[in-house]
């Protein structure tokens, strides 16, 4: 039944206490509301309807409540369907509540939602900070925005500024990608998250992965920044950095201490979460930093300062950079000042009609996706490194489409106890295998056969031909002029050779010269073996360079 009585002392109560209270709590009381005041401190509305409580712009709902307005100690709990309406820009739901009247801060649990213009928070307990507009949880909470999901154990989550702190067990899911951490700071409008721990970002549409420690990405705009040795896989592409800008939609990015870029590996996802690389993995480490590699690579890049174009496929590495191009076996290793790689769009190729003998020329387009179509180009201080042949020149020109190394200014290449030097060079490869050689102007060619006796031949060029990795034979042409140690059948010294002509062929056994053919010979000399002055047996131009050969893959690393 209806008691003014009753009902008159509770609204005492309220205005008494409102005096000591920073901001006044008032009630809705409707007739049919029962009104228990315990006493001078403390009374309880239970009620079938809701009752409905303000303070300034704060509405709140509740099917009981409790107030407690004892001096030091003035909250309100509320039970069963709890609403909270902040000056109708965030909206909280729970089961239960309780709330210190003074600090203006709520303890909610049960089915806990706050929603806002940023999103949705669910979770089954929340402090939340009026003034701050703060909510907190340590138990658990799924957080819903326009274009994201995030859950994690525990967060700080400001409504107002959308800013956020998600601690232990973060996964946040958008349209394209995931991100997996133990520490995340996000901003739900701007999609912005700042990395502070081990991070692991999916892109299940784009096919990439990035794990970081530290740094950020512009989820709206795919743009990023990322140190303390991040790592990118992004479609079958590997990248390695100390520091890294990227800029994901125009697949553009800068690298900068102890890049490696890895072309061509083979990933598993399962779930959309990286697994592991190829079973037949194997580790090896350069400069201290292990990285992955399996025969699906086609060319590593490595630097201190890498800038990259994936759409247009071509990037420039500085900073000692060694490009890899991988083999089976017998991998290459280039290393020079500055090195570049790009994709040939186009080639010109001459066609000669063999009745008319008319020329023409055809356009081949090749698609971009074809590896095939990468070159390298090398600038200064050019040093070559396989188990078969080492080499150093002044800048270097690769192309994968015909498989072709160019070496320029004063180029020296070593093949066993061969030096061969000339103004430029090609080496020509199969199946990335060196098999013919050609020496343009100045060619030379020295053999060591020991120790101050070398095999000499020289030309205006050479022509070499290469078999399971070592020279087979030689064609020098053009003033052609040869100092060959002759040998029995038992490998001893019988004389030297010296001879020239217009073209000299010499063939090769065991890395060694044993059989020499001239075309229009003249002007020869041939030596007995005692009577030979070693010092003097040279030719023009003689000048062995063996120091300059690179002695290990490792060297052109430091």
């Amino acid at each position: 039944m209806y008691n003014p009585i009753a009902l008159l002392m509770a609204c005492l109560l309220i205005c008494t206490c409102a005096t000591a209270q920073v901001s006044t709590l008032t009630i809705d009381v409707k007739s049919s509301e029962k009104i228990y005041v315990n006493d001078k401190d403390s009374f309880q509305y239970a009620t079938g309807y809701q009752l409905i409580i303000r303070q300034g712009t704060t509405l709140f709902k509740a099917d009981s409540v409790y107030i407690s307005n004892k001096l030091n100690d003035q909250y309100m709990e509320a039970f069963g369907n709890v609403y909270i309406n902040d000056n109708d820009s965030v909206i909280t739901k729970a089961k239960y509540l309780k709330y210190l009247i003074n600090t203006k801060v709520a303890l909610l649990k049960q089915d806990v939602s706050i929603t806002s213009s940023g999103g949705n928070i669910t979770s089954q307990e929340v402090t939340y900070d009026m003034n701050t507009k703060l909510a907190t949880y340590t138990n658990g909470a799924t957080i819903v925005s326009k274009k994201s999901k995030l859950t994690s154990k525990a967060g700080q989550y400001y409504s107002n500024s959308k800013d956020a702190l998600f601690t232990n067990k973060v996964v946040l899911t958008g349209p394209e990608y995931k991100v997996y951490t133990d520490s995340l700071y996000y901003n739900v409008n701007t999609e912005i998250a700042n990395f502070v721990m081990y991070t692991k970002v999916v892109n299940i549409k784009k096919n990439q992965v990035i794990e970081t420690t530290r740094g950020y990405y512009d989820m709206k705009l795919g743009i990023a920044k990322f140190s303390e040795r991040s790592k990118i896989i992004d479609n079958g592409k590997l990248i390695i950095a100390d520091k890294m800008d990227m800029d994901d939609n125009n697949k553009k990015f800068k690298l900068e201490g102890k890049a490696i870029y890895i072309d061509s590996i083979k990933q598993e996802y399962y779930y959309g979460n990286l697994i592991d690389f190829d079973s037949k993995q194997e580790l090896y480490h350069m400069e201290g930093n292990a990285i992955i590699r399996n025969e699906k690579e086609n060319f590593v890049i490595t630097g201190n300062y890498l800038d990259g174009d994936g759409k247009a496929g071509k990037f420039l590495a500085r900073g000692k950079p060694v490009a890899i191009i991988k083999q089976e076996q017998d991998s290459i290793y280039i290393a020079a000042d500055t090195l570049y790689s790009g994709r040939i769009i186009q080639k010109l190729k001459v066609r000669t009609d063999s009745i008319t003998k008319l020329t023409s020329i055809d356009t081949i387009t090749y698609n971009k996706n074809d590896t095939a179509t990468r070159y390298f180009e090398a600038f200064h201080h050019v040093r070559i490194y396989s188990d078969s042949v080492q080499a150093v020149a002044d800048s270097l020109y690769y192309s994968e489409a015909d498989s072709t190394f160019r070496l320029y200014q004063n180029p020296i290449v070593w093949n066993a106890t061969n030096q061969i030097t000339g103004d430029t060079m090609y080496l020509f490869t199969k199946n990335k295998k060196a098999e013919r050689f050609q020496v343009f102007e100045k060619a030379f060619v020295i053999n060591l056969v020991e120790p101050k006796f070398y095999n000499q031949i020289k030309a205006n060029t050479i022509n070499g031909y290469m078999h399971n990795g070592s020279i087979d034979s030689l064609l020098a042409k053009g003033s052609a002029e040869i100092i060959f140690y002759i040998q029995d059948d038992a490998k001893g010294f019988v004389g030297v050779d010296k001879s020239s002509a217009d073209r000299i062929y010499s063939y090769f056994k065991d890395k060694e010269i044993y059989k020499i053919k001239w075309i229009n010979k003249y002007n020869a000399l041939t030596t007995p073996m005692r009577q030979a002055n070693h010092e003097l047996l040279r030719l023009r131009g003689f000048t062995p360079q063996y120091n300059l050969r690179p002695k290990s893959k490792f060297e052109l690393f430091f």
